[in-house]
């Protein structure tokens, strides 16, 4: 999986997970009741940076729910880029998304078939560091 970052022309910055032509049927089922049931509720994201892999939490505090993406792959700079440029924004759009020839399209969720999309209000980016005690401790490195 693949952390995806877009900026819009006319739309709020979209944040999302790419999921490779033989994971597609995975990203579709993965978390589908985050838009069958949960879909028009107001989420949050945590990416969590650790020395070995990016992490990122999607949280609804209204039904009580997280979802978890473990170890995704991403560009560093344009992660950096889209955080600086979008720190003053209080909406966006999460997706599933897979590759279709060159460009990117929004997953359906199974069985029901909805565009894998939801709102979120913010987006948080904290690192892990290596400590020399058992457990690390986080630092908040950008939080609106």
């Amino acid at each position: 999986m693949e952390l995806v970052l877009k900026l819009p022309k006319g739309k709020p910055p979209f944040i999302g997970v790419l999921f490779g032509v033989e994971q597609q049927h995975s990203g579709e089922k993965m978390h589908a009741d985050m838009v069958q049931k949960y879909g028009r509720a107001n989420y949050r994201i945590v990416l969590e940076h650790t020395p070995s892999a990016l992490n990122m939490r999607l949280i609804c505090e209204e039904h009580v729910v997280v979802y978890f993406y473990n170890h995704l792959s991403y560009d560093a700079e344009r992660l950096k880029s889209w955080l600086y440029i979008t720190k003053h924004n209080t909406l966006f759009n999460f997706g599933h998304v897979g590759k279709l020839t060159n460009n990117h399209q929004l997953l359906l969720s199974m069985p029901e078939r909805k565009k894998f999309f939801v709102k979120v209000i913010s987006v948080e980016f904290i690192t892990v560091e290596d400590t020399d005690v058992d457990l690390p401790y986080t630092t908040n490195y950008r939080k609106w």
